[in-house]
């Protein structure tokens, strides 16, 4: 097993510290609001549109953090809603209820739409002595385990009935790595399930299969992956038992040992010949292993540095991994090594093997399954004589469908303090400047939400019928018509985290996708050819001659009722249009 190389191991616990004016910031009321954040593009090239929100900050609010863990699970109040959950992170340091300075949190919150958040304040459970916050008050605000960061929150359906049972929450630094496993069937109440078998660890990632909880690698820098079951157990103080089974050993994967990668899952639909030779469509759950800060032991022959990386792997049942090639001709995925990214699936609510894009376009991408996005994260470590000591944030998002092709959602140009980026997200007010800088530590979260989508001043229940026309005065455009349901609009939130950069500080920012993440590509809308629709439409072409996700190809097969278009590319036919215009 290797230990994650010192300069990194320095920078995650040392690194809070160098941020003292950030802390003076704070203390002198400056503060990222929605009424001092203005979206100025200083190079606006290309035809952009929004596509995040900073979502206004409750009077309650946790403190700027990053290498928290979150998730979505059942509200408090409503167990009919889903609420997203946050616990604990890497803070500036405050002092404890036991008066010790302190750079962890051990806090748990929640909130049913981003941007009213509320402290779990009665926690109770198991305040044992040796394995977490034995002294604090019972009924306080203080969790049971021991404050933490890089450690993982997961939600779990043990009977099988569709509804998420608990909230699992598992290792981290406290300070030193750990591997306790706490579960909470509410938020308020947490209970010490018992410590896994398998090696203490932080910034590992997790998934899930079949109703089993996953986790792989971390660091100190492993490969090994561990299946967790859980069930009833009236006879524990948790109420449930959990045995583990190591799937694959330490230095038997197929990717190097690393840590703070991301796993996510895709629900695939495929179809499979059956022995009497018939055709059916059977769901396939996917995983895809991306990024992370990668070294194979030095003696090893397949040792060739301690850096992120950018490569992907793929698995259908978490023991066999295969490397994902770049599309042919390419020689590398498209978006640069990183590591503390985020990642996640878009997918419809009830039916995980669907995308959520409701915009009508060719009829091969509406059978295809649900995109996987990755967002920002930072680069760090060493390739031959090239050695980065610091970690170097990004501000970009990419999505795939198959782990290989990937397309850049959002334009970006310059560096340092003239660094811009179409991700609102990257923005972050240092002295009186609203600046964009690279993000890491951060979290991402997909969870339905209420949007006044046709602007009634109503959240309105049930369906609702909107038309939405691409034509502009007296300029006549099509017109689609969409049933949608405004209180359920898949969002992406974006929490928290770390800018990278001078002065960039810990942040407690809440952004919202906006409808320009599923119409921007690489900073421009729909290819100019189309109009972004509202919540989660996508791009509506203006004609049903062009077609893609992006209007971005013309249909072969289109005909019009004074001519037919000619299979040219999208800039060839706007440059024919024009000369026929200036004749």
């Amino acid at each position: 097993m290797l230990i994650i190389p010192l300069i990194v191991h320095w920078f995650v616990h040392i690194h809070h510290i160098s941020y003292s004016h950030a802390t003076n910031v704070e203390n002198a009321g400056y503060s990222l609001t929605v009424e001092n954040l203005r979206i100025e593009r200083k190079f606006p090239p290309l035809e952009g549109t929004v596509n995040w929100k900073l979502l206004q900050k409750s009077r309650e609010m946790f403190s700027p953090r990053h290498s928290h863990a979150t998730c979505v699970f059942r509200c408090p109040h409503n167990p009919t809603r889903k609420c997203l959950w946050l616990t604990g992170g890497a803070t500036q340091p405050y002092r404890t209820w036991n008066l010790n300075m302190e750079d962890r949190a051990s806090d748990v919150w929640y909130s049913e739409d981003g941007s009213n958040w509320f402290k779990v304040k009665n926690i109770t459970g198991d305040f044992l002595d040796g394995v977490g916050n034995f002294d604090a008050k019972i009924g306080s605000d203080v969790a049971p385990w021991y404050s933490r960061f890089g450690h993982s929150l997961d939600t779990l359906d043990v009977d099988g009935d569709g509804n998420d049972d608990f909230m699992v929450l598992m290792g981290g630094y406290e300070p030193t790595v750990s591997n306790d496993v706490w579960i909470s069937p509410n938020g308020t109440v947490w209970n010490f399930v018992g410590y896994a078998p398998w090696p203490e660890r932080a910034y590992h990632a997790t998934f899930k299969m079949n109703g089993d909880v996953y986790i792989a690698g971390g660091t100190p820098l492993s490969n090994d992956v561990w299946k967790g079951r859980f069930a009833p157990d009236e006879t524990s103080r948790s109420g449930y038992n959990m045995t583990w089974t190591q799937e694959v050993k330490d230095g038997d994967a197929a990717w190097a040992p690393r840590c703070a990668m991301c796993i996510i899952s895709q629900i695939r639909k495929e179809s499979i010949m059956t022995d009497s030779n018939e055709t059916t469509v059977m769901e396939k759950n996917r995983l895809y292993l991306i990024g992370g800060y990668a070294s194979w032991p030095r003696e090893d022959p397949r040792w060739n540095g301690a850096r992120t990386r950018n490569d992907v792997w793929t698995s259908i049942d978490g023991k066999s991994w295969s490397l994902v090639l770049p599309p042919e001709g390419k020689t590398t995925m498209p978006f640069v090594g990183r590591g503390w990214h985020s990642c996640i699936t878009l997918h419809d609510e009830h039916d995980l093997t669907r995308g959520i894009r409701q915009a009508p376009h060719d009829t091969s991408s509406n059978e295809l399954p649900a995109k996987m996005i990755i967002a920002g994260g930072a680069y760090t470590g060493e390739k031959n004589n090239n050695v980065v000591y610091d970690l170097e944030g990004y501000t970009d998002m990419f999505w795939s469908i198959d782990g290989s092709s990937w397309t850049k959602i959002n334009y970006e140009e310059g560096m340092d303090e003239s660094l811009w980026s179409s991700n609102e997200w990257s923005q972050v007010l240092i002295g009186d400047k609203v600046l964009h800088r690279g993000k890491w530590g951060h979290t991402m979260e997909l969870l339905s939400t209420n949007d006044d989508l046709n602007m009634n001043g109503l959240i309105d229940d049930g369906a609702v019928s909107i038309e939405l026309c691409t034509g502009t005065g007296s300029i006549p455009g099509r017109c689609v018509d969409f049933q949608v349901d405004e209180r359920n609009v898949r969002s992406l939130f974006i929490i928290g985290g770390d800018t990278t950069g001078d002065g960039g500080p810990y942040v407690n920012d809440v952004f919202i996708s906006q409808p320009g993440i599923m119409c921007e590509q690489n900073g421009e809308t729909c290819s100019s050819l189309g109009k972004c629709g509202f919540g989660n439409v996508g791009c509506i072409c203006k004609s049903e001659e062009f077609i893609g996700e992006y209007c971005e190809k013309i249909d072969e097969t289109f005909t019009s009722n004074s001519f037919k278009v000619a299979p040219l590319s999208v800039a060839l036919y706007g440059m024919v249009l024009i000369l026929l215009i200036t004749l």
